[in-house]
């Protein structure tokens, strides 16, 4: 899941790929509402923990975000 990050934070900064960023949070927001236990501490502990570092990106993918991913990121970064 850290490759993931990582890549979505590469692609966030390029706006012809920011859609494919949103696609991909829209499937983690999927996943925390749909998921299990083992899941739901998957996106938070290796994703959202590995935007940890990266302010700028967190801030750009914020506006994509659904309510539960926006929960879980400020739970566990802070301030975006």
């Amino acid at each position: 899941m850290g490759d993931v990050t990582r890549l979505a934070v590469t692609k966030v900064k390029e706006t012809e790929h920011r859609h494919e960023v949103g696609v991909l949070l829209s499937v983690l927001e999927r996943s925390l509402e749909e998921g299990d236990l083992e899941v739901k501490e998957l996106v938070q502990q290796s994703f959202v923990e590995n935007l940890q570092g990266e302010p700028a990106a967190a801030r750009a993918m914020s506006s994509m975000m659904g309510p539960r991913l926006m929960t879980v990121a400020l739970e566990t970064l802070g301030k975006l």
